[in-house]
């Protein structure tokens, strides 16, 4: 399942841990090569793909989590 541009969910079929990935692709665009995503909790394979920059993984709960704190924090500080 793709969440938006770059954001994909996976099952880690090992350990049934929730899992998106995040592609960061590089500024300017070079030669694509294969590169493989690991789940974050137990290490086994849960993706690979051409790409030209490399992928963050982290569990569902903790992109939540970094979604909610980003948008609580306001610029500029009070």
């Amino acid at each position: 399942m793709k969440f938006k541009n770059m954001e994909y969910l996976k099952n880690c079929d090992n350990c049934n841990t929730d899992v998106v990935i995040v592609e960061n692709e590089l500024f300017f665009s070079e030669k694509q090569k294969m590169e493989t995503a690991y789940c974050p909790i137990c290490n086994s394979k849960i993706h690979e793909g051409k790409i030209d920059g490399w992928y963050f993984v982290q569990t569902l709960k903790n992109h939540e989590n970094d979604k909610d704190i980003s948008h609580r924090c306001t610029y500029p500080m009070p």
